[in-house]
């Protein structure tokens, strides 16, 4: 998987990394005169900038620049060895944590009550999705019910962020029609004035909505990644025009710019007018998290914060959990699906392990309480 940030065509601001370098180089360098110079020291190119920029406004354009050139990583190199920086540990802070950041496609807490265990194909379809040289733009989502289809979005959100794109999602719970997909896809590249007026026919309309849309995106250099869910429960028109979408991204000019995630299409619904290399198929069902996947779960965890814990208490919390999730629901009790069953059951574990190995004094690796 490439690099989040020094492989990336826009600097992911979005990303905490990405938020805490840009604050402490405001902080640090406020000379617009210096800051330009020590882009062009990192290899910009000469006169590439605005001129007449704030160095507030400026930072964000030379990270995006120096990102697009492939030159952040030498512009962080440089900036550790700035005398200006000298040995102020925040910033030096900032610079390691852009040095050692991972692909957020890759991880398994999206925050504390978010956690996405397994979907191995699908996180390798995503990342097939970020790469540059694929042709892959599509991702459809098909499966049972309760199989967590809608969640894989948060991996999608995720690999959006890491692309410095803005992610928009839909869903039947939104009551959404044509017009507010569209009208979101143009607010997400700030350019909800540049709606086409619907023409003729409802295929005519979508065309000229495709070629506005990505005009707007290459004015703006802003990727857009889009998640539109239940897309078989929701207005029937919403399904053609991500056909017709999808149509279009068989010209590099226009799929560039989206990626598109297409969840609980219709199961009888064929995408035959789609060229078949710019989609793929993601398929879920409800018994894909086995015990090996909460054991490497619970090690990331561990490893990611520093934890020491024996591989025989993780493979203990791991089966405790399976049992959990494959206990059938109380007769009187809420029917929760097994992987809800499953991921409740994982946050609450988490919080307790967290406090006890919090608790416990510094040691070699032991088994916390419970």
């Amino acid at each position: 998987m490439a690099h989040p940030f020094f492989e990336s065509d826009r600097f992911p601001l979005q990303r905490a990394e990405g938020d805490e370098l840009l604050q402490r180089l405001r902080s640090v360098f406020t000379n617009p005169a210096e800051i330009t110079l020590m882009y062009e020291q990192a290899g910009g190119s000469p006169g590439a900038l605005t001129p007449g920029q704030s160095a507030w406004l400026l930072w964000p354009e030379v990270l995006n620049q120096l990102a697009a050139a492939r030159l952040l990583e030498t512009f962080c190199e440089r900036l550790r060895n700035n005398a200006r920086v000298g040995t102020n540990a925040q910033m030096l802070a900032a610079i390691d944590a852009i040095a050692s950041a991972k692909p957020l496609v890759d991880l398994q807490i999206v925050s504390e009550r978010r956690l996405v265990l397994d979907r191995v194909e699908l996180r390798a379809k995503l990342r097939a999705l970020s790469t540059d040289n694929s042709t892959l733009r599509v991702v459809l989502v098909r499966g049972g019910d309760d199989t967590g289809k809608s969640w894989g979005r948060h991996v999608f959100e995720s690999a959006a962020k890491d692309r410095g794109a803005v992610a928009v999602y839909l869903s039947a719970n939104q009551n959404p029609t044509v017009d507010m997909v569209v009208s979101d896809l143009f607010a997400a590249v700030q350019a909800t004035d540049k709606i086409p007026p619907k023409l003729t026919t409802p295929a005519a309309w979508y065309s000229a909505v495709c070629a506005a849309l990505s005009d707007m995106a290459s004015r703006r250099q802003q990727q857009l990644w889009a998640a539109i869910d239940d897309i078989a429960l929701i207005d029937p028109e919403i399904c053609t025009f991500c056909d017709q979408f999808v149509a279009k991204m068989e010209s590099p000019a226009f799929s560039q710019w989206f990626r598109l995630m297409l969840i609980h299409y219709p199961a009888d619904r064929s995408p035959t007018t789609w060229q078949d290399e710019v989609w793929d198929e993601d398929t879920t069902s409800d018994a894909d998290v086995q015990v090996t996947d909460v054991i490497s779960f619970f090690k990331s965890w561990a490893d990611d914060r520093g934890y020491k814990v024996l591989d025989a208490h993780i493979e203990q919390l791991a089966q405790a959990a399976i049992a959990q999730a494959d206990t059938p629901p109380q007769p009187n009790g809420p029917a929760l699906p097994r992987l809800k069953r499953l991921h409740d059951h994982l946050v609450s574990t988490l919080a307790q392990q967290a406090q006890a190995l919090a608790a416990a004094p510094p040691a070699e690796p032991t088994q916390p309480a419970g």
